[in-house]
């Protein structure tokens, strides 16, 4: 749908062969069907924050999935290849229209992969950064899932990477859903309910079992899980977890969860042990794209004082503190630049590049003060500022 409208744009601004008086009534509809979705997309916003706070986006934790963007997520889990039958494949995640898909199909041909004979094919996407200790923070992810049996899911969870089965793995289930309920291996009467519902919980597992299951509870949904809802999370303290459904409070209670180990988020379509592939009654005959779960976007948000800086958040090692950020002016220009990089650390590498990849300048600079840049030399046109992770564009006239 985003991109939808950017082509439109592109096209009503070219003025391919349009009629003005039709294209000024597409252009109104258009508007309206922009604020409508505009309005959409802040009807459902982070819970309201406690007085003398606000939440701060957490950006290293939060995309609007435009793109897969690989500093952030990875295509799989350092720890899992997906439950049997169901084996992830990177193949399976793509991003497009602005949204990020996880695909489930059914192989033509069993896949031999693991030790094992994968007869489904799923996706899992987890997040690159992961923190400890999430209080005061808020997860939210707007998703629609597939129609197929295989789930679709938000979720945070701590990495096992080896250890006995004491070992601890801390699980913050936002919603876990299924498409289409299934006669195998069995057919329980609690089973349709996972199509309709926001399922949410909080686990404290050891590796080979769950120990501590807390505030499991399924909330029906004004409409199937197969379209779009919003899905959030906010971790109010140590003790207290609160679920929301479309922007409502619908759970909450104590985590039972000692959040001493660090969270990921996760994105996945796998198969259920409870609802398995059953040939003609589990929808996998249906289009790829109804077998597909859309993500629109993932926020994270942190409270901080009102009276805090209004820039990105990123997460560090153990805690969430100040990203990053890259002021430029003027912009255009025609002999220098003010470049100023804000920073925690001391120093910070800039490099400038012409549209043609050529490094055309580099130099370390300061941090947190105005450094002064001489352009004057430059040929006119555009050209990249990098530092690090992040760029602008600047114009020498």
């Amino acid at each position: 749908m985003k991109k939808t409208i950017k082509q439109f744009r592109r096209n009503y601004l070219l003025g391919v062969s349009i009629d003005q008086k039709i294209k000024n009534r597409i252009f109104k509809n258009s508007a309206m069907v922009l604020f409508t979705l505009f309005s959409m997309s802040l009807a459902y916003a982070q819970p309201s924050a406690p007085s003398g706070k606000r939440w701060q986006k957490v950006g290293n934790m939060s995309s609007e999935f435009n793109s897969f963007e690989g500093s952030k997520f990875q295509k799989f889990s350092p720890t899992w290849n997906g439950r049997f039958p169901g084996l992830f494949q990177q193949s399976n995640v793509s991003n497009s229209g602005g949204n990020m898909k996880l695909l489930s199909k059914k192989f033509a041909r069993p896949v031999r992969a693991h030790g094992q004979n994968w007869t489904h094919g799923g996706a899992i996407v987890t997040s690159k950064n992961g923190l400890y200790h999430p209080q005061g923070m808020y997860f939210e992810c707007r998703m629609k899932g597939s129609s197929s049996f295989m789930s679709s899911t938000f979720w945070l969870k701590s990495e096992n990477r080896g250890g006995s089965c004491g070992t601890k793995v801390f699980e913050l289930d936002v919603q876990e859903l299924i498409g289409k309920v299934t006669t195998k291996p069995h057919n329980k009467s609690w089973k349709p309910g996972w199509t309709k519902n926001m399922t949410s919980s909080t686990d404290d597992q050891t590796k080979c079992q769950t120990v501590t299951h807390a505030n499991y509870r399924r909330i029906p949904m004004s409409s199937p899980g197969n379209k779009w809802h919003t899905y959030g999370v906010w971790v109010v303290n140590k003790d207290l977890v609160r679920f929301y459904l479309d922007g409502k409070l619908v759970n909450q209670g104590k985590t039972k969860i000692a959040f001493d180990k660090k969270l990921f988020l996760r994105f996945a379509v796998e198969v259920y042990g409870w609802n398995l592939p059953e040939d003609g009654n589990d929808n996998m005959n249906l289009s790829a794209e109804k077998r597909t779960t859309f993500y629109d976007y993932v926020r994270s948000y942190k409270l901080v004082n009102k009276s805090s800086k209004k820039t990105d958040l990123k997460v560090n090692d153990n805690s969430v503190s100040l990203q990053n950020s890259l002021e430029i002016y003027p912009n255009p220009t025609s002999d220098y630049i003010n470049i100023k990089v804000n920073s925690e650390v001391e120093t910070a590498n800039i490099e400038m590049y012409n549209m043609l990849g050529a490094k055309v300048k580099s130099m370390a600079i300061p941090t947190n003060i105005n450094n002064n840049l001489d352009v004057s030399g430059l040929d006119k046109g555009f050209y990249i500022i990098k530092s690090n992770e992040l760029n602008k564009i600047i114009i020498i006239k």
